[in-house]
């Protein structure tokens, strides 16, 4: 197992911010052997193409002294438009891992630096798997003034990734891809103003497959635009409809921002087949503004037929403060039949939000049990089978007020708090 200086002979990069040394990269990844560490010395590293990484070997520096800077005055002319997720766009991909395994990217610093729409610092990519981000700090634009989605790691087709402990600041963590991807661990992040979303997780085409992820104890801030945490299905054409996602935890993160309106701090799309869904212990902090907002919304937004089936979401332990929506579960119209069954939202406390909502016939066998609101309502629409019950409301609503907890078209009724 073998060091490589990419500074040293043959090699050659500069380090100083002068040139570009896109190519002494290649060569040195290139000269690299399964098991071989790249070391990148502090330094400012201008990259004006990408840069493939090939299986085994370790790219490592010394923490964010150790810059990889984008640069885009040769207009990437060695990086085709139909590279794999640009979306045809002649887009900025800084490293690019097709088919790697056994990767690991550690204790660098990315600056994406171009206005060009879905850059992407770390690019995963087409059956790659065991790959791990780890420690890195990646920067953009200020992603509102240009109007950009900026991905600090996208993968797409690939599994057992790890990203854990790295810092963004106007970027986001994408995991997606036609077929989706598997075993996938988000965690202990730390994301500041992101563009979109601060972390995906979706599946972007027919039959995609998206199942055995973990986002947990990230920490997402200064959200302003769609929201923190998004999950299920992409939402972009109706060949989404014959997706699945599964076994998806999403446990101990932190939120908070101005969003604008229609944000939600987490959201899911139900899937065809969407099973054993934990969103667990997130703490979500709206201070003011977003007309419309949701703290955690599960809505289902397709007709889809019979296809798989719709099991298994808890919803417990979570805390939202703000004034946002809260907690809803939802069909987008009366003719989409997806929900969960059975549910259960359980032992949450909302302050200053809109309450709890359960609206959709596809919400069945269901339990909102042991949530304390303060302010708000609870309120089930159109469901089925879905009992209401040990709540806390305060203030309690006075006798001449309107109730606390309604139920409208229900079949049984739920249990009276």
């Amino acid at each position: 197992m073998a060091t490589i200086d990419v500074t040293h002979a043959p090699y050659g990069a500069g380090g100083k911010g002068a040139t570009d040394d896109a190519d002494a990269f290649r060569r040195a990844v290139a000269a690299a052997r399964s098991g071989d560490t790249v070391y990148v010395p502090a330094g400012t590293y201008l990259l004006g193409r990408t840069v493939e990484i090939p299986s085994g070997i370790t790219l490592r520096g010394d923490g964010p002294t150790s810059l990889l800077v984008a640069i885009h005055d040769n207009g990437w002319n060695g990086f085709p438009a139909t590279h794999p997720g640009t979306r045809g766009n002649s887009s900025v991909v800084m490293l690019s891992l097709t088919g790697a395994t056994g990767v690991n990217v550690e204790k660098l610093g990315f600056d994406i630096n171009t206005a060009r729409n879905y850059p992407q610092a770390i690019h995963i990519n087409k059956g790659s798997a065991h790959v791990y981000v780890y420690g890195c700090t990646f920067t953009a634009p200020a992603p509102d003034a240009i109007g950009n989605t900026m991905m600090a790691v996208s993968a797409a087709d690939s599994t057992y990734l790890r990203v854990i402990k790295n810092t963004l600041k106007g970027m986001q963590l994408k995991m997606a891809g036609g077929s989706g991807t598997r075993f996938v661990l988000v965690a202990e992040n730390v994301i500041t103003n992101p563009y979109q979303w601060g972390i995906s997780l979706v599946g972007r085409s027919r039959n995609a497959v998206v199942t055995n992820a973990v986002i947990h104890h990230n920490t997402v801030t200064e959200i302003a635009a769609s929201g923190g945490i998004y999950f299920g299905d992409d939402d972009n054409g109706t060949e989404r409809f014959h997706m699945t996602c599964e076994r998806i935890t999403i446990v101990g993160n932190h939120l908070s921002g101005t969003p604008r309106a229609t944000a939600n701090f987490i959201e899911g799309i139900i899937c065809s087949t969407s099973r054993d869904w934990v969103l667990s212990d997130n703490v979500v902090t709206q201070a003011s503004g977003g007309q419309n907002t949701t703290g955690i919304k599960i809505e289902t937004r397709y007709v889809d037929g019979a296809v798989g089936g719709r099991t298994g979401l808890v919803v417990s332990g979570n805390q939202i403060t703000g004034p946002t929506g809260g907690i809803v579960l939802s069909q987008k119209t009366a003719t989409n039949p997806g929900g969960a069954d059975p549910f259960i939202v359980k032992g949450n406390t909302l302050t200053g939000t809109a309450g709890i909502v359960v609206n959709g016939a596809g919400y069945k066998n269901g339990h909102v049990t042991g949530n304390t609101l303060n302010g708000g309502e609870i309120h089930t629409r159109n469901a089925g089978r879905v009992r209401v019950s040990d709540n806390t409301l305060d203030p309690a609503p006075a006798a001449t007020a309107p109730p606390s907890v309604r139920a409208e078209n229900e079949a049984p009724p739920p249990t009276a708090v």
